[in-house]
């Protein structure tokens, strides 16, 4: 999967009154960040099984430690599709390493 250019990628109507249900306070806040991850991201992985491209940016938190958040993406129909939005610990970072490489991007 490549992106040329703006990436357009929806956030359904229900993925976003679910984030406004967990998150009220700061749900747009997450939106931003969401597009940061979207438009400059660090690694991609793509799982052909689940037809997921995971998008990985590095951040450095308040406290100076490094941190990964994970952007899924899924396809419905012809677009991409938000699907699920984490922080990515060592531990979990390493299973899906292994399963599929992540790529560095850039």
């Amino acid at each position: 999967a490549s992106f040329d250019g703006d990436p357009f990628v929806w956030l359904t109507e229900k993925k976003l009154d679910e984030m406004a249900g967990k998150h009220p306070s700061d749900y747009l806040r997450r939106i931003e960040y969401i597009a940061r991850v979207i438009n400059k991201p660090d690694y991609a992985r793509f799982d052909p099984k689940a037809k997921t491209l995971a998008l990985i940016r590095e951040d450095i938190s308040t406290d100076e430690s490094f941190v990964k958040t994970v952007v899924e993406l899924s396809r419905d129909g012809g677009r991409w599709v938000v699907g699920d939005c984490y922080r990515l610990d060592d531990t979990k970072a390493k299973l899906m390493n292994a399963e599929i490489r992540f790529a560095r991007v850039g």
